[in-house]
């Protein structure tokens, strides 16, 4: 399968492409680390038909956020779920710098690491999943790729639930969108 990987002007991505083999279990989580590695960004839970899977942002050890009980549910069937399968993964490390024509820094440098998923559901659509670990950031986005629909879906929720780590008084909350 061919992933198109989206490119920022002035950096190389390099990565290396990971499929699970015929005979080797698919994983079941994995991780972002930026390069100082202070910053990492994790998810886990696929397999075993679980109906959510998790993700985590850690800081110098220290767990900051978490998303459990994570899960998209396609108006037209489908979903990205625990159940869904892990069918490739790669991983890479990038380095560049751009210009900005606004702000107090006319100059950005930048170098993250990468972790790319890709996950089929049960209903035959593939997604994709992206962990992004920088020094002073992380980013976590998911996009679907082919659909039964030829193309065509609409969301109908996305929910979970979200952890603060290191607030006491604000410790839980429930996202649905």
């Amino acid at each position: 399968m061919r992933v198109h990987v989206p490119r920022i002007r002035g950096v190389l991505f390099l990565s290396i492409a990971v499929a699970c083999g015929a005979n080797a279990a698919p994983p079941t989580s994995s991780e972002a680390r930026s390069p100082d590695e202070s910053n990492v960004i994790q998810v886990s839970g696929w397999g075993g038909g679980a109906e959510s899977f998790t993700f985590t942002v850690s800081r110098n050890g220290r767990e900051v956020l978490s998303f459990s009980n994570y899960r998209i549910s396609l108006v037209d069937g489908g979903q990205l779920d625990g159940s869904a399968t892990i069918y490739g993964k790669m991983e890479g490390k990038f380095e560049g710098s751009f210009d900005l024509p606004w702000g107090k820094s006319s100059h950005v440098d930048v170098s993250g690491a990468q972790v790319i998923l890709l996950l089929g559901d049960d209903y035959g659509n593939d997604w994709r999943i992206d962990l992004l670990a920088f020094d002073d950031a992380v980013a976590f986005r998911y996009t679907l790729g082919q659909t039964k629909n030829a193309g065509e879906f609409a969301i109908a929720s996305e929910s979970a639930d979200v952890r603060f780590g290191g607030i006491p008084t604000f410790n839980y909350t429930q996202f649905l969108a």
